[in-house]
């Protein structure tokens, strides 16, 4: 099973084909991964993340950061991995948004 998927501006990469540090660091759209959701009838739930400036993988998983959040982030001991948002024009965006959220990897099974 999948555990995160992260779309760029005209190609994507996943957690079956890559490890966190080798996936491309620039140009980041949109990422779906699988993170505990807290609630026992349902122990995991699919994540978007989109519209942030940075990405960094923490605790098995990636969470977006604003500048103040990556420099704490970075101030932090352990391994770091960093990718970059980039913003494109609204109707690429769009698709790959549309793309992202209809992805049959990442839909949530009731």
């Amino acid at each position: 099973m999948l555990q995160w998927r992260i779309y760029y501006n005209g190609f994507e990469v996943d957690s079956a084909h890559s490890r966190p540090e080798d996936v491309p660091k620039t140009g980041i759209q949109y990422i779906r991964q699988r993170t505990p959701s807290g609630v026992d009838a349902e122990p995991v739930r699919v994540e978007p993340l989109q519209g942030e400036n940075y990405y960094c993988w923490q605790d098995d998983r990636w969470i977006g950061h604003d500048r103040d959040g990556l420099m704490q982030y970075l101030a932090a001991s352990g391994l770091k991995i960093v990718l970059f948002g980039y913003e494109i024009a609204y109707e690429k965006w769009a698709m790959i948004s549309e793309r992202a959220g209809q992805d049959p990897d990442f839909q949530v099974r009731r």
